[in-house]
């Protein structure tokens, strides 16, 4: 295995992780061709809103890791549009830019990424994929998202989950509810269309029967 591979390894993220990584608001992540050892570098964050707006869980910058670029260390290519699963291009990037490229591969195959698991492999750089400070819990270096970040998400999804008229109860320090994943598994069940709102622990995104559950409803949004 080449350096490049056994650096990484330990921030492996999988097909069923992957796919709610990448929609946290600051994605950073390797892709690695495993045969020809080519790699590419993608910044995925939620579109900027103003002030005291509610965060963006519709559309994300994509931008692309480019050395030519002295400015910034990356340039923009597009936006994905997470309900439609399709992605405008920004004016000036050629058809054939392997970050265009690449990106409209991933989202073309965004159901069937694991037959491709001994192709292709993914990595996060060790930044959280929320707020993108860097990783140090070993459970959040796995996960790919900081352990605060996951405190913040549930709040907000207990709060989105209230509106909906499920309600769990947490402690008085706050503690995730025991029976969290099942509230979230089925107010999804019920309430397809937030499903953008929702957060969804690694432990449930690796549930084959979760996964399933969500191929069901893929119509409200790129999961």
């Amino acid at each position: 295995m080449s350096s490049l591979l056994h650096d990484h390894e330990k921030h492996l993220i999988d097909a069923k992780e992957f796919r709610s990584f990448l929609f946290q608001g600051r994605a950073n992540f390797t892709m690695v061709n495993v045969g020809t050892e080519n790699h590419i570098t993608y910044y995925v964050k939620s579109r900027k809103v103003k002030r005291d707006q509610p965060e963006e869980t519709r559309f994300f910058e994509v931008y692309v890791k480019a050395i030519g670029d002295k400015v910034a260390g990356k340039v923009q290519v597009g936006e994905i549009d997470r309900k439609k699963g399709t992605i405008e291009v920004k004016q000036g990037v050629k058809s054939d830019y392997v970050g265009l490229v690449t990106i409209k591969w991933l989202l073309f195959h965004w159901r069937s990424l694991e037959k491709f698991h001994e192709k292709l492999k993914i990595y996060h750089l060790n930044s959280c994929c929320k707020c993108g400070m860097p990783l140090t819990v070993p459970e959040s270096i796995q996960d790919g998202i900081g352990p605060i970040c996951v405190v913040t998400r549930i709040k907000q999804s207990l709060e989105v989950m209230k509106g909906l008229g499920i309600q769990l109860q947490e402690g008085a320090d706050f503690t995730i509810p025991a029976n969290y994943d099942v509230a979230a598994s089925f107010a999804i069940s019920k309430f397809p269309d937030y499903l953008d709102k929702i957060y969804i622990p690694a432990r449930l995104r690796r549930n084959d029967e979760f996964i399933g559950q969500l191929y069901e409803l893929d119509k409200f949004g790129l999961w």
